[in-house]
């Protein structure tokens, strides 16, 4: 049995990281962001106790830190993202069909539902081992041609491949920051599976040391169910010889900006990652920026 100071001070911990997204919680999500193994009776106890004694309050449900009353804006950025998400459904639906993409996840602020009107929507992607520069050059070229990419005059509901990896390097512990990422744990946490099943689980089995960091770890859910399609599997024949590999590579580099190749070289902390197993693409990676906030909130809850 955990002791309940415990709890209580990693419930604080858990309000204090969204606080610096003005995102209240539920009691199950703030459950399944513990730093600490517990049952959620406990859990939930340790919260009345908060909320009681005025240390947190709840609105409607939501959880969160006082002076701040953000149960409202929450509610507001649900709508907002949810019309992304059903958007979102439409897209990975389309994607799926694209050779050698295997799994297809919602993530950042339209995953967890902090979405505003001006987000675009961001999609994590496992590819086939030894297809990764394929997958990604037929499904840019779909987003490119009907317009879907973010550009420099709107991001809004745009579709931004940022983070694809490939099946033989589903472990993506290394990008997380040096010294602890509690971005990085937390963005994992709220990944939304769209396509891909039996890809989404190795995926999860493949990355056990979340329970390190967050031991109620519970995934998310919200699959499309599709079977493979014929046509997928014929283009991935005529696609198969490494030679279109290597050649959707060379274009790719080609065409990617000066600075991410740069980025890719010149930084330590993992933003950018161009490789045969891991295309990330985070040229404002604001992790360090989030850690620093949290810490100064977490300050006196030490």
């Amino acid at each position: 049995m955990i002791v309940m100071e415990n709890i209580d001070r990693e419930i604080l911990k858990v309000l204090a990281f969204y606080d610096v997204f003005e995102f209240p919680l539920t009691g199950l999500e703030i459950h399944k962001n513990l730093g600490v193994k517990a049952g959620f009776g406990e859990t939930h106890q340790v919260l009345d106790n908060l909320k009681n004694n005025f240390i947190i309050k709840e609105k409607d449900g939501y959880y969160f830190l006082p002076p701040k009353e953000t149960a409202g804006k929450r509610k507001a950025r649900f709508l907002i993202s949810f019309s992304k998400l059903q958007r979102a459904k439409k897209i990975a639906w389309l994607l799926s069909y694209f050779p050698f993409i295997r799994f297809i996840g919602l993530c950042n602020s339209t995953g967890y539902f902090n979405a505003n009107e001006a987000s675009d929507v961001d999609f994590f992607i496992i590819a086939r081992n030894k297809h990764i520069w394929t997958a990604r050059f037929f499904a840019v070229f779909f987003l490119k041609i009907f317009n879907l990419r973010p550009s420099l005059k709107t991001n809004k509901d745009k579709i931004c491949l940022s983070f694809l990896i490939s099946e033989d390097g589903l472990d993506i512990s290394n990008v997380a920051l040096a010294g602890g990422d509690p971005y990085f744990y937390h963005w994992f946490s709220w990944i939304m599976p769209l396509y891909g099943e039996k890809f989404w689980k190795k995926f999860i089995a493949g990355n056990g040391w979340i329970k390190n960091h967050l031991p109620n770890f519970l995934e998310q859910r919200g699959l499309i169910v599709k079977k493979f399609s014929p046509a997928k599997m014929i283009l991935e024949k005529i696609f198969l010889s490494p030679h279109w590999e290597t050649l959707f590579r060379k274009i790719q580099l080609r065409l990617m900006p000066k600075e991410l190749k740069e980025a890719a070289v010149l930084r330590t902390d993992k933003s950018v990652v161009i490789s045969d197993k891991m295309l990330k693409f985070h040229l404002i990676d604001r992790r360090s920026e989030y850690r620093e906030k949290y810490y100064k909130k977490i300050f006196n809850f030490q």
